[in-house]
């Protein structure tokens, strides 16, 4: 990575949370996925199916 872009990345990463906290950009929803490592192979269905739209998949351990 340049100096160029490491600078570039820094002062955007520095607006993250303004830019969240002000709605500008959001974080994908959360999809709780149940069967923890058993429901990994429904999830990988799920995306190839084309479901999986702006969702992040969460499994509880």
């Amino acid at each position: 990575m340049s100096k160029e872009d490491r600078d570039h990345m820094t002062a955007f990463l520095m607006k993250v949370p303004e830019l969240v906290k002000s709605g500008a950009i959001k974080p994908n929803r959360i999809k709780l996925r149940k069967g923890v490592l058993d429901g990994i192979e429904g999830s990988l269905a799920y995306m190839k199916d084309g479901k999986l739209s702006a969702e992040k998949f969460v499994y509880k351990i």
